[in-house]
């Protein structure tokens, strides 16, 4: 388990170039678990928990989930 940081610089939302995002920050939290035999992992991570609203096409914090079996 542990902290993130992202910065994005300036740059675009749309392929029109004509809605611009600012720079800045965003923090989140992730974690990661597998067995001892690597056959099963599962991570997870929640992003934009703390972000420049102007800076990022999210404006609410996002999840994401994911759960790998090898055989």
């Amino acid at each position: 388990v542990g902290p993130t940081a992202t910065y994005r610089s300036s740059r675009y939302s749309d392929e029109d170039n004509a809605v611009l995002l600012t720079s800045g920050w965003a923090f989140g939290l992730q974690g990661y678990w597998e067995t001892e035999d690597k056959r099963l992992s599962i991570g997870g991570a929640i992003n934009q928990l703390h972000s420049d609203k102007q800076s990022s096409i999210y404006r609410h914090p996002v999840g994401q989930l994911q759960a790998i079996y090898r055989f």
